[in-house]
């Protein structure tokens, strides 16, 4: 059963990462064509104005260093999140492999003489209590 389970943890584990891998590819992907209209736009706009030059390019440039931070952003989130997923693989290996260690540990063998002994002493004890507190006395002159 231990196996199962962290077998289980592993799937969701890597469907989690195909899940993360899915929505930064979406998020890109957003990022990217907004980026792009933008730039189209702004093309647009200063050629239907008559302007041109470097404050045009400037603007373009803008929106392009714009996209790289943010590509760049959720690169290094993808990133974080691999190092973090690793880690916790890592500890949930070492976490099955004490649960299996533990699960396998050989049950004690029941200790028939020790028992029998500690019976015995509490017997002894019990009997030296009654007889140093007069209670056996008691006991004798009420069953004879």
């Amino acid at each position: 059963m231990e196996q199962q389970r962290h077998l289980q943890e592993m799937t969701a584990v890597r469907a989690g990462e195909r899940q993360e891998a899915i929505v930064a590819a979406q998020k890109r992907q957003q990022i990217t064509t907004k980026a792009r209209e933008a730039r189209a736009t702004a093309r647009v706009s200063a050629g239907e104005a008559g302007v041109s030059g470097l404050s045009v390019d400037a603007l373009i440039n803008s929106f392009t260093q714009n996209e790289a931070k943010a590509l760049f952003s959720i690169t290094q989130q993808a990133q974080m999140n691999k190092e973090s997923r690793a880690l916790g693989i890592e500890n949930s290996i070492h976490t099955s492999r004490s649960n299996l260690l533990r699960i396998n540990k050989p049950i004690e063998k029941p200790n028939y003489l020790g028992a029998a002994l500690g019976g015995a002493q509490t017997g002894m004890s019990m009997h030296t209590f009654g007889k140093e507190s007069g209670f056996n006395d008691y006991l004798n002159k009420k069953f004879s």
